[in-house]
Formats: C-alpha cells, sequence, structure tokens
C-alpha cells in the first residue's frame, strides 16, 4: 500500500482533478526548463567555438615554449642550486619531479609469474613473492627499494625506477591586470 506524503508546500491537491493540474503545470514548467537548457547549451557552444582557434593557438605556443625550457634546464644542470631539482624566476618556476617509484621487470624472464617462480628458490626473494597466487609483490620490493642492490634486483630480472617529468609553473596572478585579450575572434 502506498504511504500517505504530508503536503508540505503552496500546491496541494485535494482531489483527482486537482492532481491533474499539477501534473499539467509541472509538464510545463520541464518543457520550459529543458528549452531554456537548450538555449543555454547553444550559447556555451557557441561561446566555444568564438575562442576555440585561439585558445588552441595559445595552447600550442605554451607546448612550444615549454619544450624550449625543457631543454634549457636539460643543457644547463649547473643553472640548478645544488640541493634543488627547479629553478625560481620573475614570473614563474621550472623543474623536474621524481614520480612513484615502479617495478620494471627487464628482458630476463618473459613474464613476472616467472620471476615470481625464480623469486621463489632465493631464500632472501621469497618475502617479495605473494604466495596467494604467486606473483611479485611489488609494493613490498618498492618499500625495500634501499635495502635491495642493483646486483639482487639484476638477478630476478628487475629494476626500480622513478621517471623524471618536467614542469613550469607560471605565475599569472601579476600578470593578468596587465594583459588584455580583445573579444572579437
Amino acid at each position: 500500500m502506498a504511504r500517505r506524503i504530508k503536503p508540505t508546500n503552496k500546491y496541494n491537491a485535494e482531489t483527482r482533478q486537482d492532481a491533474e493540474q499539477l501534473v499539467y503545470r509541472l509538464a510545463v514548467q520541464q518543457a520550459q526548463v529543458n528549452t531554456l537548457t537548450l538555449q543555454m547549451e547553444t550559447h556555451i557552444h557557441d561561446v566555444r567555438e568564438r575562442f576555440a582557434a585561439r585558445i588552441d593557438a595559445g595552447q600550442a605556443e605554451i607546448d612550444d615554449l615549454a619544450r624550449g625550457l625543457e631543454a634549457w634546464a636539460a643543457a644547463n644542470p649547473q643553472e640548478f642550486p645544488r640541493d634543488r631539482k627547479s629553478i625560481d624566476f620573475v614570473h614563474g618556476a621550472i623543474g623536474f619531479r621524481t614520480g612513484t617509484p615502479k617495478v620494471k621487470k627487464g628482458r630476463r624472464f618473459p613474464n613476472l609469474e616467472a620471476v615470481a617462480e625464480a623469486m621463489r628458490k632465493l631464500p632472501w626473494a621469497r618475502k617479495y613473492v605473494k604466495q596467494a597466487a604467486p606473483t611479485v609483490n611489488k609494493p613490498a620490493l618498492i618499500a625495500d627499494r634501499d635495502k635491495l642492490t642493483a646486483e639482487q634486483l639484476n638477478t630476478l630480472g628487475l629494476a626500480i625506477v622513478q621517471d623524471e617529468s618536467f614542469f613550469v609553473e607560471p605565475k599569472c596572478e601579476d600578470l593578468q591586470q596587465g594583459v588584455s585579450v580583445s573579444d572579437a575572434a
């Protein structure tokens, strides 16, 4: 059986005819909202189209500038402070970020299951094998990366690598007041 809901707003229906009238009004409002939403989406699409080419061109130049800065940074490591991997400039900072350590399989074994099988035969490496499904316990290897030697990892055909990525962080706050862009496409 349907439960009764106590009316709490200005639209109360006492009869089926009242309810029919409320459904009609709701349908009219929904149609108006749908029409307004469609108009809004059309305007948003038009604005996006008007600016898309200029934004794409600006982003392409940003990408080219960043590649130029990365090439300069790679060619001039002496410019970086001794204990830092970034340089602060008046209008931004550039540098290199070290990524998350990852376990990388070499060519010695065809897959990680074969590596896990080889690890089971070495007493010092058994703790790096997941017992439920014999596979390499990568988080454990990464956690112990400072304890493991390159020779040990090489025996297993593994390496722990950390990629570096270049970054540019411009300081745009001060510049945005002085930069103007015309609205015309």
